[in-house]
């Protein structure tokens, strides 16, 4: 979801949106036949990346559902996204081997691998490709990162001129421990947790402080899986990190770097809605306590 992490926006200036904290984000095996070959052997779009069609056109996605917002749940992606063989977009029919279920948008779920969450459209009724991105509430008035002088008395003014969220940015956040954890243990704390980029590109490094930020090392384990076909890297990256001691000064941050090179930024960027939140992940205020034997 483009509001994981909204939590730590919400700490720096209110925002509008549920607060999400850092579990808004899963991993799962989606089934399904590919976008591009529907839109070309039904509607026949071309094939040809370099038309200008593909470049300049969107696909929009309408639900089967009903939200006070609209007529119906909506977004749009472009149709460049849509009809690239290695994007891996498709219609999902099935989850992690079984039958797509209601709550994750049986009959047919549009996956778009990648992207934010609200690209994803559940319970997928109508498909069409057009000049424009999609009217819905949820594409032209929401999932957008607003510039920060953006607030409630001056948002109406701004949704226009703000780009529609597409990729999702870098991100890697602790896991476990948590903050204010105490752990009754002399033995080394494994540190857990994931880290995901947009656009399919694979995670490069990850790097794990123990004092805030002053200094780095990078994590001991870093488990990713490509796509067994395009070789794109999708889902997220598990990691660990094993640290031999943990004592009440010690604040634990985590930063990650894609193959492109981007890296996540120390600060929270906020902004009205709260997306987007990929600052450097802290854990603080974690106890580590001998255990003795009675």
């Amino acid at each position: 979801c483009a509001g994981n992490r909204r939590d730590g926006l919400a700490k720096v200036k209110e925002v509008k949106g549920v607060i999400w904290g850092a579990g808004t984000i899963s991993t799962a095996v989606w089934s399904g036949p590919r976008l591009c070959d529907i839109l070309r052997d039904v509607a026949g779009i071309p094939t040809d990346l370099f038309h200008e069609m593909i470049r300049d056109f969107h696909v929009a996605f309408e639900a089967d559902d009903h939200v006070h917002e609209d007529a119906c749940y909506g977004s749009s992606i472009p149709l460049k996204k849509a009809m690239d063989p290695l994007g891996d977009v498709i219609l999902a029919v099935e989850m992690n081997g079984k039958p797509l279920t209601r709550e994750h948008g049986f009959p047919i779920r549009v996956i778009v691998p990648g992207y934010i969450g609200a690209r994803s459209v559940k319970f997928l009724q109508k498909i069409i490709v057009q000049p424009q991105e999609s009217t819905s509430f949820f594409q032209r008035r929401d999932y957008k990162v607003l510039p920060p002088w953006v607030n409630s008395s001056n948002v109406e003014d701004s949704w226009d001129s703000a780009a529609s969220l597409g990729e999702m940015n870098i991100q890697s956040v602790i896991c476990t421990p948590q903050d204010n954890e105490v752990i009754t243990s002399s033995k080394p704390i494994t540190v857990k947790g994931y880290a995901i980029a947009g656009g399919g590109r694979a995670i490069y490094r990850v790097e794990l402080s123990i004092d805030g930020g002053r200094t780095w090392e990078p994590v001991d384990k870093i488990e990713q899986v490509p796509d067994k076909k395009s070789g794109m890297y999708w889902s997220w990256a598990l990691w660990e990190k094993h640290v031999p001691w943990m004592d009440p000064t010690s604040e634990l941050v985590v930063r990650a770097y894609d193959a492109s090179g981007n890296v996540q930024p120390e600060e929270p960027i906020w902004n009205f809605r709260g997306v987007m939140n990929n600052a450097w992940s802290r854990c603080k205020n974690v106890i580590q306590m001998p255990q003795h034997n009675l």
